[in-house]
């Protein structure tokens, strides 16, 4: 790669998410020698990205789909972003920038491509989801034979199944343009951190307050571990999601504020002090992209309990380094939970195995390694 092209823009749409999701990969490259940007919206943190090297271009990205002026405004936008920042390559994260800049960047000279789909998200694995955003999965799929494979695109998947879901549905159009890469990587330090004292057994979830997440399942297994004579906390760390059709209301949220052996938490700075004070992290979701909150829990410490899903399993192998159940199955979540409360033993032991493979195969400099290769190569 000539040095003049030595530059990758990250699309997302929300400050805070770069910061929890893509910071260690952009940090990667700034000290490689890249220009790093990230195009986003403004919600507080910008400071926070121009203190690690990362150039912030500022981007009105509107939540709602059905604001015709925003959306225009928003494509204008970023646009002028794309044409300012030259050659390079553009990685686009998530549905929503990529739909986005493939249409703001159509026609636009030496514009290389990367997106990076996340997960295929309620979108398209629910069909319980209002008649506007079957529409909205509709045109994108209709779509996504061009948006995969224009020329100067590759897409990074974050998770084989999901690869493969697409390799079949748009075959004629994706041969060679895919690559599974799992996240961006994590740092995994070289002391295991210790468990919190117990009683009680401090059970996590952090990730957006979303049905689909399995929290509904989550709360109906640790409630009838607690009356079988479980003496554990639920701790509940995340927000809720307005333009999610899955997204918890405020009245659910209200509803469990009184339940004593429930901790209500909002989004939090720092998940990996939220897991150090827990003994298990629970994830029972419906489907999954690559979720770094497993990862942290990876790197922490600490015994994990998830879905035998998408996302999940490439993760977890099932009692070797953490407990896999089917998905929306409240009993078999409480009979894996219960494993972990009763046997301290064989809690840590996965949770240290855990640890090993992810410092194995999923830390930074794996990780970064993959990323490096695929951006210094030329597109195929």
């Amino acid at each position: 790669m000539k040095g003049r092209d030595k530059s990758a823009l990250f699309v997302v749409t929300e400050d805070f998410y770069f910061l929890s999701h893509r910071l260690s990969l952009a940090r990667f490259l700034v000290s490689e020698g890249w220009r790093v940007g990230v195009a986003c919206r403004d919600t507080g943190r910008t400071e926070e990205i121009a203190a690690c090297g990362v150039e912030w271009l500022s981007v009105p990205w509107t939540k709602s789909l059905w604001e015709p002026a925003k959306l225009v405004a928003c494509l204008f936008a970023l646009r002028s972003l794309l044409r300012q920042w030259g050659g390079g390559t553009i990685l686009a994260v998530s549905w929503r920038s990529i739909l986005f800049v493939s249409i703001a960047g159509f026609g636009l000279s030496r514009l290389r491509v990367v997106n990076l789909l996340t997960g295929l998200g309620t979108l398209f694995t629910n069909n319980d989801i209002p008649f506007p955003h079957r529409v909205v999965r509709g045109v994108i799929s209709m779509l996504s034979g061009w948006l995969l494979a224009r020329p100067g695109v590759q897409t990074a998947f974050q998770n084989p199944d999901d690869m493969a879901v697409f390799s079949r549905a748009f075959s004629d159009h994706t041969t060679g343009k895919g690559l599974v890469i799992p996240g961006t990587g994590i740092s995994v330090g070289s002391d295991c951190e210790p468990e919190p004292p117990e009683p009680p057994i401090r059970i996590l979830y952090l990730g957006r307050f979303l049905w689909d997440k399995g929290i509904r399942e989550l709360q109906e297994a640790c409630r009838g571990l607690r009356l079988s004579g479980c003496d554990l906390k639920l701790v509940l760390v995340g927000n809720t999601d307005p333009t999610n059709p899955k997204s918890w209301a405020q009245a659910e949220l209200d509803k469990i504020r009184g339940e004593s052996w429930i901790e209500l938490h909002g989004r939090t700075g720092d998940p990996l002090g939220m897991i150090r004070g827990c003994h298990i992290v629970a994830l029972p979701s419906y489907r999954e992209g690559f979720p770094r909150v497993l990862l942290e829990a990876g790197a922490v410490g600490r015994a994990v309990v998830t879905t035998d899903v998408p996302g999940c399993r490439s993760m977890v192998r099932h009692r070797v380094d953490g407990l896999l159940v089917p998905p929306r199955n409240a009993g078999a979540l409480a009979d894996a939970l219960r494993v972990f409360c009763q046997d301290k033993t064989e809690r840590q032991r996965m949770a240290l195995t855990f640890r090993d493979r992810v410092k194995t195969d999923f830390s930074d400099d794996i990780v970064h390694g993959l990323w490096k290769t695929v951006l210094e190569n030329e597109t195929r």
